[in-house]
């Protein structure tokens, strides 16, 4: 089946909001659901102008039936630039024994499926990359930031707010797993993308990020069923439902699922299961309402069959299908025998080091694309270092004009730069948005450098082959600056 492999890089804290933390704050997931890329790419087609008709194909097939399905994406190990999977929940080490980044040795981490150490032991969380009797743990960076909602002037109280979100900087691998048919349009669609916008509080710096290292392969690996126990692990969350119809994250509904991929397992047939359950939610944007809450199977449950009982065509189907219900958000996803080892020599490595990189001979197709990335990757450097420029230079702001006031025009070409296209036509929307009211006088009145800001803003064009996007993080720099400057003297 062949599997479309993405890339992801934060540059702005995402906040995936889960269903966890307290009614004044919002907690992200530690990864990039399957839906939130779903959703992109069906908002990117919207974009595009075209109509999308969820009841027939290709829209159906594409997005809706789950013939395709948008696996989450998972912490890069930057060491091995590879994507991360779930700890398994039998994966225990020693209870007080100082972590790796506590002391210089590397952590013994123990696998309980083939059996249980001497000593108290605690369970290893988060993700991890294996190769043989290694073990690299990954640990999500997060960022915790407050927030205020200041009261209106018609009254009412001011709220304290806290996001707990993803720190920017980092990389995320996911997986769409697709038909043949159907893999040069999402190819186009993902290339086609350069920025695009996760998660909540878009407004409020939240959400950009980068997609590249976009390419296709042939997923022909199979389950290997050889003469030990079939160990299934679960690498996302599961939603189940039993023979009656109702949602259950237990062992009797797992069971069922299992069976309706051409097996017949019973509970004699399970000689160990390591389970944990946990809600599930989302939202709609398209609705702008939340979406059922379903308990389920958490992501890194283990279940242990006895030898025999699993043939290859049911564990194929378990790799292709997925479980479940939702398996086109990414839920679902499975792994047969991935746990071969009962012991680790486990490392952790800081999410935000850069990959070891080494001097290979590319083909001319990988040169092409490698040479793709560098020039994206050297203009972006060069934005970020002539808006720096710029903002570094002395304007003075003059005038009446209110630091609100100001931030409003900024947040405005905020949001224009959040865009894939943006366009100089904010500065003139803005100022056509405010004519007649009392703002519009103070941008009047206001100067810059003694020039009307009103003529300054006009002036702001781009030359030949200047970008837009750069053009507008001049004006947003300068307008910082002078803003910064104009707050010091009245300190003084």
């Amino acid at each position: 089946m062949p599997t479309l492999h993405y890339r992801l890089t934060l540059d702005e804290p995402a906040l995936l909001t889960s269903l966890y933390g307290e009614p004044n704050s919002s907690v992200s997931y530690p990864y990039v659901p399957g839906a939130t890329m779903r959703g992109a790419l069906i908002g990117a087609l919207l974009r595009q102008g075209k109509a999308i008709n969820p009841a027939a194909d290709p829209d159906q097939r594409l997005f809706f039936s789950g013939a395709t399905r948008f696996l989450n994406a998972y912490v890069v190990d930057p060491v091995k630039d590879m994507r991360t999977l779930p700890c398994p929940l039998s994966w225990v080490r020693e209870k007080h024994l100082l972590t790796q980044s506590e002391s210089d040795q590397a952590l013994a981490v123990y696998d309980l499926v083939y059996g249980r150490p001497d000593g108290q032991t605690k369970g290893v969380r988060g993700f991890a990359t294996t190769a043989g009797r290694e073990a690299s743990l990954v640990q999500v960076e997060r960022r915790l930031n407050v927030h205020t909602e200041r009261p209106r002037s018609g009254g009412g109280e001011g709220t304290v707010y806290r996001y707990d979100a993803l720190e920017r900087g980092q990389s995320f691998r996911g997986m769409i797993l697709c038909a043949a048919e159907d893999a040069r349009e999402l190819t186009r669609l993902l290339t086609g993308m350069e920025t695009v916008m996760l998660g909540g509080a878009r407004s409020a710096g939240y959400g950009r990020a980068t997609i590249e290292d976009v390419f296709l392969a042939e997923n022909d690996s199979e389950p290997v069923i050889d003469a030990g126990p079939v160990i299934l692990t679960l690498l996302s969350d599961a939603i189940l439902r039993d023979a009656d119809g109702q949602v259950q994250p237990s062992l009797a509904a797992l069971l069922y699922v299992l069976n309706l991929h051409g097996s017949s397992l019973s509970a004699a047939d399970v000689e160990a299961y390591f389970l944990d359950t946990t809600i599930v939610g989302g939202f709609n944007r398209k609705w702008n309402l939340p979406l059922p809450q379903s308990p389920s199977l958490a992501m890194g449950s283990v279940l242990v069959l006895r030898h025999g009982t699993v043939s290859q065509v049911a564990a194929e189907s378990w790799l292709r299908a997925g479980i479940g219900e939702r398996c086109e958000d990414g839920f679902g996803e499975v792994a047969v025998n991935w746990q071969q080892e009962s012991q680790y020599r486990a490392i952790t490595i800081d999410v935000m080091a850069q990959p070891i990189t080494a001097l290979l001979e590319l083909a001319d197709s990988s040169a092409v694309l490698w040479d793709r990335i560098q020039s994206r990757r050297t203009a972006q450097t060069a934005l970020l270092e002539h808006a720096a420029i710029f903002s570094d230079q002395c304007y003075r702001l003059q005038g009446d004009l209110t630091r609100s006031g100001l931030a409003r025009l900024r947040q405005s070409i905020a949001d224009e730069l959040r865009k894939e296209g943006p366009s100089m036509s904010v500065i003139s929307n803005f100022l056509k948005d405010i004519k007649g009211k009392h703002a519009d006088r103070k941008y009047s009145e206001a100067r810059i450098d003694g020039k009307p800001l009103k003529e300054w803003l006009d002036e702001q064009q781009p030359a030949a082959t200047e970008p837009v996007r750069r053009v507008l993080k001049r004006i947003d720099a300068v307008l910082e600056n002078a803003q910064k400057a104009s707050k010091r003297r009245g300190a003084r």
